[in-house]
């Protein structure tokens, strides 16, 4: 049972990255939506998030005090799935805009 309630913690630590990641870009979009030369912006905010997780994947053998390597692989996969979501709520928004924008 007491994996289990670990295992319960680290999904929770998942989805606040993701509602993180989703805010993030749905607010970059909205600070940038006016300015057609921005648009690409709102990937940024996931790019950062796989920025994040590639280099702690560099950085996996390196020995940190107090940071196991348990603890490393649970960042660079919080850090890679935060970005993917991010990228794909980027996307979603731009093909949404577009399609609202042609009617």
């Amino acid at each position: 049972m007491d994996d289990l309630i670990v295992h319960l913690e680290f999904a929770k630590i998942l989805g606040l990255v993701a509602v993180i990641s989703i805010l993030l870009t749905s607010i970059v979009y909205i600070i940038f939506r006016k300015q057609p030369k921005y648009r690409l912006l709102k990937y940024i905010p996931g790019l950062i998030f796989i920025l994040i997780g590639i280099y702690n994947i560099v950085n996996l053998g390196i020995e940190l005090p107090g940071v196991n390597e348990f603890d490393k692989v649970l960042i660079i996969v919080i850090s890679i799935v935060g970005g993917c979501i991010s990228l794909f709520t980027g996307l979603i928004i731009g093909v949404i805009m577009k399609d609202t924008q042609k009617s």
